[in-house]
């Protein structure tokens, strides 16, 4: 039973401003993957599902500066990115 993906995760750029870039290092592993911004207090920001290799996510103007998580998961498997909007 695996509980984290094979594959290195690049999440960038670091501080994000609009948008977050997310990178597979395994093709495999980057179909149907559920994504969702949450806040630190536990609130979920966005969510959806990403179908590519790389992807980008489009952050909602409404949402604040500070930390956040970035929570990927498929199948039984769970990656938490950390990341800072600014």
């Amino acid at each position: 039973e695996s509980t984290g993906f094979l594959s290195t995760i690049q999440v960038y750029p670091v501080p994000a401003s609009s948008y977050l870039n997310i990178h597979f290092s395994e093709l495999s592993e980057s179909k149907n993957v559920n994504w969702r911004i949450v806040s630190l207090q536990g609130q979920d920001i966005q969510n959806g599902v990403l179908q590519n290799q790389v992807s980008t996510i489009l952050l909602p103007n409404s949402m604040a500066e500070g930390s956040y998580l970035l929570i990927l998961t498929t199948d039984n498997k769970e990656r938490i990115v950390n990341f800072i909007k600014q």
